[in-house]
């Protein structure tokens, strides 16, 4: 009597690999004993080296981030801070307090001298204003010149009789908080939350 069949293995075993790469070696051959724990297959190590070399820098970093947050903020950090803090609150006042007397006289003094300038170059253009070629003279440019001079200290003297404006004050004073915030910061060192991402 003649028949056909098929020889299987007692137990069989799918294998799988958690890192794809190139297989370096098989250690075993077909119809060889293996017990658990016995390596079957190696993979080329170069790629998984160059993973592990960039873990290691990865965590290098980390760990001085880390030291970084943990040190909290350098003596000299915090003196900038504070100047920052000290020079805002300072223009903020500066700018409350309005203009001092000796900053109004200088600016009347100035438009007085502009004033003048002006009235001895119109005197100085009429006396060629007759002429067709009047536009053409040192006269007239220096006519032109002193307005704008005068129109200058004019508008400097208004602005310092005024003193600051509501919205300058605001912006003053958003200056002096941001400053505030960041001297605060700096002070309070490193939040739970930065120590747990450092």
């Amino acid at each position: 009597m003649t028949a056909s069949g098929e020889v299987v293995a007692a137990q069989e075993a799918q294998m799988g690999f958690a890192l794809a790469g190139q297989v370096e070696a098989v250690q075993v051959s077909l119809g060889d004993e293996v017990q658990e724990g016995d390596i079957l297959v190696a993979l080329e190590a170069s790629a998984l080296e160059g993973g592990v070399a960039q873990a290691e820098a990865a965590l290098e970093a980390a760990r001085a981030q880390l030291a970084q947050v943990e040190a909290g903020a350098r003596a000299e950090e915090l003196a900038a801070a504070q100047a920052a803090y000290d020079g805002a609150l300072g223009q903020y006042h500066k700018l409350e307090a309005g203009p001092s007397d000796e900053e109004r006289r200088i600016a009347l003094a100035a438009l007085r001298k502009a004033e003048a300038a002006l009235v001895q170059a119109q005197a100085a253009y009429d006396e060629i204003a007759w002429l067709e070629e009047v536009t053409e003279m040192p006269q007239s440019l220096a006519l032109q010149l002193a307005t704008l001079d005068y129109e200058s200290a004019l508008a400097s003297y208004q602005m310092v009789s005024r003193g600051a404006l509501p919205e300058d004050l605001e912006v003053a004073w958003a200056s002096v908080e941001s400053a505030k915030a960041q001297l605060d910061m700096l002070r309070a060192g490193a939040t739970p939350e930065q120590m747990a991402a450092g």
